[in-house]
């Protein structure tokens, strides 16, 4: 099998140039003292976004050391921060509701508009 990329991306079905208007935001984010249940709630103003959040990539050189991944859950408007595995194949878990995250740093690329 081979991996197909198409450039640019197929407009889906019911929404032409809803990405015409993406802008790409790079962000620090950093954790506090007590993760809350569920995650950090976060609004397209979070980012200086206008409208909605698409997606949260962290970059390659934010990755180690420290092992946390924050992902935006678009669903209820978080973003949880989950943790490697201790294996290649094992599961990312989400950090527990209180853990200490003040020493996370991640620089992240942010798409929305």
């Amino acid at each position: 099998m081979a991996l197909t990329v198409s450039i640019p991306a197929p407009t889906a079905n019911g929404v032409p140039g809803v990405y015409s208007s993406i802008q790409a935001k790079y962000a620090l984010i950093i954790g506090d003292v007590a993760y809350p249940l569920g995650g950090y709630p976060v609004t397209p103003g979070t980012f200086q976004f206008t409208q909605q959040i698409q997606s949260v990539s962290v970059l390659e050189q934010s990755e180690l050391p420290s092992g946390w991944f924050p992902v935006y859950d678009g669903a209820y408007g978080k973003l949880r921060f989950l943790q490697l595995a201790a294996t290649p194949t094992g599961p990312m878990n989400e950090a527990a509701t209180g853990t200490n995250l003040s020493g996370v740093q991640v620089t992240c690329q942010v798409l929305g508009w």
